[in-house]
């Protein structure tokens, strides 16, 4: 991914996939799982960004679907059943992307929220104030700036205090004239930012905030966003999830899960963070260190109450990481008999003998 971002960039161009591994992850993997990452909620996901695919199948018949046209209306887009299979329905050999204008001005600003009710309240104000123009906004508790600081002391905290309930948000533009700064050395995108978090200041949806006011102080904001991920491989015990809900549903839903954390084991991290734009949150939970032995007797009793609730909440157990083999069992129970069965059926219509990556999703 880093590749093509390299080479779009050269050319004045952006690909807006954007993920914390971008680093060594592939398309083809991105293709393969239709992975979301921190821009889902301007560009949309792996999906959404594919214009065309050239697919082997089982045997070596090839599907050469890769004309890029925005509008083909021709039976059944079998781009769309590709991306995602994980590899079970064919190898994706080539892809058309979707590239868009290099955005030439960024606003980037940390805040801490009164709740995660606020935080979406905020999303609202922003994504109207910028005319659509939200980029990435994530959720980031405090919790999860525990567990950061605790392995990577030496990020820079982006507030004097570290705030029960924060959010990352950015902003961007290509039209150049939005970050040409005024007489008072501020653009036109840092001064929406900034009105934005004042009246949300004034409202009480905001407790406290920070604006980059360069590249380095962004660079700085993203790495707590983005380093996150790896404090949690480096801690003793971590249960970790991928889930979706509607935005409406992701205030009570925190809460709910919160309380029933709380009673299974009151010294569990809860780092409930990730992509609020798009409804999808990492709840990842994290042993404490002084009770990391019982941890693992108690994850099958957290992920009960997790998958309960995004079930109540009409949610989804996987919003971008796939099934694989972990997630075969709980899909089997969360998905309608009717839909598992043509799943199946055009899993057999295309690899009768089960060659192709045999063992995940299904």
């Amino acid at each position: 991914m880093q590749a093509l971002h390299d080479e779009t960039e050269k050319q004045g161009l952006y690909f807006p996939l954007n993920l914390a591994a971008k680093g060594s992850c592939t398309i083809g993997g991105n293709l393969g799982t239709n992975a979301g990452g921190l821009n889902v909620v301007r560009y949309g996901t792996t999906r959404e960004l594919t214009l065309g695919l050239e697919v082997v199948l089982m045997g070596g018949r090839v599907l050469n679907m890769l004309s890029g046209l925005r509008k083909d209306n021709t039976g059944y887009d079998l781009r769309h059943l590709f991306v995602g299979s994980e590899g079970t329905l064919g190898v994706i050999t080539a892809a058309t992307m979707k590239i868009f204008p290099l955005p030439v001005a960024r606003a980037t600003a940390f805040a801490e929220v009164r709740d995660v009710a606020a935080a979406v309240e905020l999303l609202h104000r922003l994504q109207a104030a910028s005319g659509g123009g939200v980029e990435a906004f994530e959720l980031i508790p405090a919790d999860i700036l525990h567990v950061l600081y605790r392995h990577f002391p030496d990020i820079p905290q982006p507030l004097a205090t570290r705030g029960k309930m924060n959010v990352l948000m950015e902003i961007a533009s290509t039209n150049p004239a939005s970050g040409i700064a005024d007489s008072a050395g501020q653009s036109p995108l840092r001064r929406l930012m900034e009105e934005t978090l004042s009246a949300a200041l004034e409202d009480g949806l905001v407790i406290d905030a920070t604006i980059a006011a360069s590249e380095a102080q962004r660079d700085a904001l993203w790495e707590v966003r983005e380093t996150a991920p790896e404090s949690h491989k480096l801690s003793a015990g971590v249960a970790r999830s991928d889930i979706s809900l509607p935005q409406s549903a992701l205030a009570p839903f925190y809460d709910e899960m919160v309380k029933g954390i709380r009673a299974i084991d009151p010294n569990i991290w809860i780092c409930g963070y990730g992509h609020i734009g798009d409804g999808n949150l990492h709840f990842n939970l994290i042993a404490d260190e002084r009770s990391n032995a019982a941890f693992e007797g108690k994850k099958a009793d957290l992920y009960a109450l997790l998958y309960d609730k995004v079930a109540k909440y009409n949610g989804s157990i996987s919003a971008e990481h796939g099934i694989g083999q972990t997630k075969r069992a709980q899909l089997a129970k969360v998905k309608q008999p009717e839909v598992l069965a043509v799943m199946h059926a055009i899993k057999a219509s295309v690899d009768p003998k089960n060659l192709m990556n045999p063992g995940k999703i299904l």
